[in-house]
């Protein structure tokens, strides 16, 4: 059901204000805090 309605696609994109409400480096950092990063450097993989 979920690839049937583009989930994949739909995902991550919330609305938001921040491009008119900040500036742009602010807007970016403000959209950037709200994603869900990985990080795998523990991992020491090369």
């Amino acid at each position: 059901m979920q690839i049937e309605t583009d989930l994949y696609k739909r995902q991550g994109k919330a609305a938001t204000n921040f491009q008119t409400k900040f500036p742009k480096n602010q807007s970016d950092l403000a959209r950037a805090t709200l994603k869900n990063p990985y990080f795998f450097d523990f991992l020491s993989l090369s």
